[in-house]
Order: structure tokens, then C-alpha cells, then sequence
């Protein structure tokens, strides 16, 4: 599916919708998408039967600063490029079945308020980079599959 450039909120939650997370794919030739980007900053598609993951290219929303994903079918693990949606404020992935280690680009998001892994399969030990996370106001990482020590930087946190 293609969202118009313009457009800044979507919410589609509580359906039945099935199928992936959408993400805009550019026309064979088109780089526009690297020159114009989407104007899309809220993307509520909780509470559906959405299966597959967080497409790689998903960086391309970089005005997004709400993605709420909560309680569908997701898998895999959460990309890379989650850390280049640099004013991303809140992040719902709870209730799914994510899998893997946290990508260490999550600690990038200076701008987080709101993160919510509750109830996936992510597994790993918890990185010391979670102390970077200084606006963090609710960070939900529980009933997960996480190991080893607490990480200093939860201390840290200044919220």
C-alpha cells in the first residue's frame, strides 16, 4: 500500500486487518522517496493480525513519532534501522512475537519517551546503551526472554 506524502496520522487499529506492516516501495526508476520523504508522524496499527516484521526500509517515515504496533501476529526481529526514526517519541511493539536481541541503534532515539516490548520472545542481555534513552519515561521490557545482569545505565535514567 502507498500512503500520500502528505498525510500525518493513520489509525487503523482494532480491525482485522491481516497482511505486513506497510512501508512505500518506490516505482521502478523513482529515488523520490530519498528527496521527498513521507510526512506520515503517527502510524497506530494495534490490535490487528498483522504478521511478518518491521520492514528494513521503514526508516524512510522520518517524520514518525508514534508507531504502535501492539497485539498482532509480528515476528522476526526489530530492524536495524528502528534508530533512524530520529524524533520516534513512542514505540508499542508489546504483544507480539519479536524475536532476537535488541538492536543497539534503539538507543539512538534521543527522543523516546515510551518504550513497549512486553510480551515478545526478544532475548540477549540488555545493553549498558539503555542509560542514552534520557527522556524514557516508561520502559516496559518484561515478560521477554532477557539474560545476564542489569545494565548501569538503567541508573542512569534521569525519569
Amino acid at each position: 500500500p502507498r500512503f500520500g506524502r502528505r498525510m500525518r496520522y493513520l489509525y487503523l487499529n482494532k480491525n482485522m486487518l491481516t497482511g505486513r506492516v506497510p512501508v512505500p516501495e518506490p516505482a521502478d526508476g523513482d529515488e523520490s522517496l530519498k528527496d521527498d520523504p513521507y510526512a506520515l508522524a503517527h502510524l497506530w496499527l494495534d490490535r490487528n493480525r498483522l504478521s511478518g516484521g518491521i520492514p528494513d526500509n521503514f526508516s524512510v517515515y522520518t517524520e514518525l513519532e508514534s508507531l504502535i504496533l501492539h497485539n498482532n501476529s509480528l515476528s522476526s526481529s526489530l530492524p536495524e534501522s528502528i534508530g533512524a526514526l530520529s524524533k520516534l517519541r513512542y514505540l508499542d511493539v508489546s504483544f507480539n512475537g519479536l524475536m532476537g536481541t535488541l538492536p543497539e541503534t534503539i538507543y539512538e532515539l534521543s527522543s523516546l519517551g515510551h518504550l513497549y516490548l512486553t510480551s515478545n520472545s526478544l532475548s540477549g542481555t540488555l545493553s549498558s546503551g539503555v542509560g542514552k534513552l534520557q527522556d524514557i519515561e516508561y520502559l516496559w521490557l518484561d515478560f521477554n526472554k532477557f539474560v545476564g545482569t542489569l545494565p548501569g545505565g538503567v541508573t542512569t535514567l534521569s525519569h
